[in-house]
């Protein structure tokens, strides 16, 4: 269970004080969102004009990442947001934002500083939970420009699934990809 990518903290060291921009889901959306889940915009908006987002591929900018979704008032067992189903999702889009991710494998303290894509694998639903599986891909840290940028490890960063303080690299906010 990975649970995604998760605000901790602005890079001065300021707490995350839950700052979000509302974005619409498309019913046309393929995968199952959660929280934790990172978005691009879409180039589109839904009936109340809202900036539409899907889930970020493997590859690209990216907006934020979903830290909360708008319940479903017609379904209130509705948990994350299942595909096929229009809905608003809560996005932290800070590019200074730190985020807590976990890493599709090792990690070692010389990949600090460089950056990685992402692996987007769809949420997942177990019982009553609905989980980010959302990581960062530790097969690949380079120097060059890629979606996300180490910042530091959590848990010391020698085994599979380490959790690493990343920053988004390759934003659709910002205008400027990379550091």
């Amino acid at each position: 269970m990975s649970n995604g990518f998760r605000p901790v903290q602005d890079i001065s060291g300021g707490s995350y004080t839950g700052k979000v921009q509302t974005f619409g889901v498309a019913a046309g959306h393929s995968t199952l969102l959660s929280t934790g889940d990172l978005v691009t915009i879409t180039g589109t908006a839904d009936t109340n004009g809202l900036a539409q987002v899907d889930a970020s591929a493997a590859a690209g900018l990216i907006t934020g990442a979903i830290v909360s979704i708008a319940p479903n008032f017609s379904n209130l067992e509705q948990r994350g947001l299942p595909a096929s189903t229009a809905g608003v999702v809560m996005v932290a889009v800070d590019t200074n934002l730190l985020l807590e991710a976990p890493t599709s494998g090792t990690i070692a303290v010389t990949d600090v500083g460089q950056n990685a894509d992402i692996v987007a694998t769809a949420a997942s639903a177990t019982g009553g939970l609905v989980n980010s599986n959302m990581t960062v891909n530790s097969a690949s840290f380079s120097a060059a420009t890629k979606q996300i940028r180490i910042e530091g490890l959590k848990d010391g960063g020698t085994a599979a699934g380490s959790t690493v303080y990343c920053r988004i690299n390759e934003s659709t906010v910002s205008g400027v990809v990379g550091v």
